[in-house]
C-alpha cells in the first residue's frame, strides 16, 4: 500500500469510530487531513537513532533503556522485558488474547491489518520492572501490548519524537492489562514534529486490588487525536489518568478519555489540564461510566484550561453516566480562564517581575498534571519539554534537531 493510500485509510477508519459520531461530541471533532506532501523518508540507522538518544539524554538528563525507530528495536538493554514479534507469529500468547477486537473497533482493525510488528512488555507475577523507551519517526502503525501479571509492578516511560520535518501520520495503539494486586505506572509524552498528525488509541483493564496510573503529556504535532479507555474492572481496582496539554501556533488537540467503574469499591479518576497560546485549540472529552452493582465506587472528572491568548480556545466537555446511584460517589467539573491576575499581583508584590510570575504560574499548572510520573528524571524532562514553549513558542521540543 502506498503511503498516501495508507493515510487515507487511516483517516477513514478513524472517522468510523463510534465516538466520532456521538451526538454529544460529534461537532467537537478535530478533522484529520492528508498531509500536503506525505512520504516515507529514509529509514533511521541504529547509529543515528543511538546518537539522537544520547543527545536527548545529555539535554534532558534522562536515559533510555530502548530506542525504537520506525517499527524496529535498534537498541535495547532490556530484551527480557521488551520484545518485538511479527504479527503472524501464532506462537506468541499475548497476541491471542487481545483487548481490542477488530470486529468491534474500526481503527484497531486498521492497525491490526497494517502493522508489521507488535512490541510486547511483560512483567511476571510479583516481579518489579522499570523501562524507558524512545520512539523515533513513527510512520508505520505501532502496537504496544503491556501485561503486568498478578502482584507485579511496572514503571514504563515512553517518549514519541519525530526528529524530522516530513509530513506524515503517526498511528499508535496501546493495550494495557494490570492483574490482581498489580501496579502499573505508565507515562507517555507526545513530541512529534509540527508537520505530523498523531493518532493514538489506548485501552487499559485493571484487575481486583490493582492500581493503574496513566500520565499523558501532549506537546507536539499539528493535530493530535487520542481515544483512550480505562476500566476499573476488579473489586477495589483503582484507575487514575492525568493529561497535560500545551499548545502554541495553531496546534489542535482532540482528546477523548473514557473511564469506567464496573466493580465494587473501585476508583476511577481523570484529571485534564491544558495551557493554550496563540491560535491553538484543545477539545477535552472526558466521560465516566459507573456500572450497576458497584457499591462503594468513586468516579471523578476534572478539566481545567488556561488561555494565554484571545485566539486560543478550549472545549471542556466532561460527562457521566451513572447506572448505580446507591452508595457511590461521582463528580465532574470543568473551568477555563486567563491567568489569575490576583495571583500575578501577589507574586509581583514579592519582587518577581510580571513576565517571570506568569511563567511560574504556567509551569506550576503544568507540573500539577505531571505529578503522577514516578520516575523523577522523566517527570522533570516532561516538565522541561512542555515548559520550553514559554520561551521558544515552538510546537515541539525537538524542533530543529533532525536527521
Amino acid at each position: 500500500m502506498r503511503y498516501d493510500e495508507y493515510v487515507k485509510e487511516a483517516v477513514r477508519y478513524y472517522g468510523e469510530l463510534e465516538e466520532e459520531n456521538n451526538e454529544l461530541y460529534k461537532k467537537y471533532v478535530a478533522r484529520l487531513d492528508l498531509p500536503a506532501r506525505p512520504r516515507i523518508g529514509d529509514s533511521i540507522s541504529a547509529k543515528a537513532a543511538t546518537e539522537y538518544s544520547e543527545m536527548l539524554t545529555s539535554d534532558l538528563g534522562i536515559g533510555f533503556d530502548a530506542v525504537i525507530a520506525g517499527d524496529s528495536i535498534v537498541y535495547s538493554r532490556s530484551r527480557h522485558l521488551l520484545r518485538e514479534t511479527y504479527n503472524d507469529d501464532a506462537n506468541t500468547g499475548m497476541l491471542e488474547n487481545r483487548i481490542f477486537k477488530s470486529s468491534e473497533n474500526k481503527l484497531a482493525a486498521f492497525i491490526n491489518a497494517n502493522s508489521r510488528k507488535t512490541f510486547l512488555i511483560s512483567v511476571g507475577k510479583n516481579e518489579e520492572s522499570a523501562l524507558s523507551v524512545l520512539f523515533l519517526k513513527n510512520e508505520a502503525p505501532i502496537q504496544i501490548l503491556v501485561d503486568v501479571q498478578d502482584g507485579g509492578r511496572l514503571e514504563l516511560s515512553e517518549l514519541f519524537a519525530s526528529a524530522t520535518d516530513d509530513a506524515y501520520v503517526s498511528t499508535t495503539m496501546h493495550e494495557i492489562k494490570a492483574g490482581e494486586r498489580s501496579h502499573a505506572n505508565i507515562s507517555i509524552i507526545n513530541d512529534e514534529g509540527y508537520n505530523a498528525n498523531a493518532v493514538s488509541l489506548s485501552k487499559g483493564i485493571c484487575g481486583a486490588g490493582a492500581e493503574m496510573r496513566i500520565n499523558y503529556a501532549y506537546s507536539g504535532s499539528a493535530v493530535t487525536k487520542a481515544r483512550n479507555g480505562f476500566y476499573a474492572s476488579g473489586d477495589g481496582a483503582s484507575v487514575r489518568v492525568s493529561e497535560a496539554v500545551y499548545g502554541v501556533k495553531n496546534q489542535v488537540f482532540d482528546i477523548s478519555t473514557y473511564i469506567s467503574n464496573s466493580s465494587r469499591f473501585s476508583k476511577a479518576k481523570l484529571d485534564s489540564g491544558a495551557v493554550l497560546d496563540e491560535a491553538s485549540r484543545c477539545i477535552m472529552k472526558g466521560f465516566a461510566k459507573v456500572e450497576k452493582f458497584t457499591k462503594g465506587a468513586e468516579s471523578n472528572i476534572t478539566e481545567r484550561g488556561v488561555l494565554l491568548s484571545e485566539d486560543a480556545k478550549i472545549d471542556a466537555l466532561p460527562d457521566m453516566s451513572i447506572d448505580y446511584s446507591d452508595e457511590v460517589k461521582a463528580t465532574h467539573s470543568a473551568a477555563s480562564s486567563p491567568i489569575d491576575r490576583e495571583l500575578i499581583f501577589y507574586l509581583q508584590s514579592r519582587g518577581i517581575e510580571e513576565s517571570e510570575a506568569r511563567k511560574l504560574f504556567i509551569r506550576a499548572f503544568i507540573d500539577r498534571y505531571l505529578e503522577g510520573i514516578n520516575d523523577k528524571a522523566f517527570r522533570e524532562a516532561a516538565s522541561q519539554m512542555l515548559g520550553s514553549k514559554l520561551y521558544t513558542r515552538e510546537p515541539c521540543y525537538t524542533s530543529g534537531i533532525m536527521f
